[in-house]
């Protein structure tokens, strides 16, 4: 199965934005106090450079007593750290409005529910560079480009305007869309 994350969005303001609702399973609500919108760019030469770290702790669309070989617990533990590099003349530059840039992504998560490892002690670590380009042939294989415009043409074209829709997680995803797989009966061997 593939991650078919819903594309992450939420409106820029003076402010960063309060926490998702996780599909409504985070009840905290919103911090007392909002926190401004400024982001840790530091110069380096000719470069900004910026890292975001999130640290997420929050119940698991897939609990464990439905969802035994699929949920990894029923709080779901997950962080991921973001470089952005950025040129400094370009960020300047009042005529773009957009700028190119390069950057890493790495998440550490627990299992993804269709590996089917329930709470068998382990994680996922995804590692991965991001950035602009004005030619994804540059970057994909025309297979892997053709699949996914067929199957999830979503990711090829920014919204034209913000509806203030949830973003689901890959866990919401799944809860919405999958049925509990079958519990392994008593002594049943390993899969090789």
């Amino acid at each position: 199965m593939h991650v078919d994350n819903d594309p992450f969005n939420y409106l820029i303001e003076e402010f960063f934005p309060a926490p998702p609702s996780f599909g409504g399973l985070n009840k905290d609500g919103p911090p007392p106090k909002r926190v401004p919108f400024i982001l840790p760019w530091y110069q380096h030469g000719d470069w900004l450079e910026m890292e975001i770290h999130i640290h997420l702790a929050y119940p698991s669309a897939l609990q464990p007593d439905k969802w035994p070989r699929e949920s990894a617990g029923p709080i779901a533990q997950v962080s991921e750290y973001f470089a952005h590099h950025v040129r400094a003349e370009d960020m300047q530059n009042p005529k773009l409005t957009t700028v190119d840039y390069r950057g890493t992504w790495n998440r550490v998560t627990p299992w993804l529910p269709w590996m089917l490892m329930g709470q068998a002690p382990g994680f996922c670590l995804y590692n991965c560079f991001m950035g602009t380009t004005s030619n994804l042939d540059e970057i994909f294989g025309r297979p892997v480009l053709d699949y996914a415009e067929k199957h999830y043409a979503k990711y090829f074209n920014a919204p034209e305007k913000w509806t203030g829709e949830p973003s689901l997680s890959s866990l919401e995803h799944y809860a919405h869309t999958q049925k509990p797989a079958p519990v392994k009966p008593a002594g049943a061997p390993a899969p090789k």
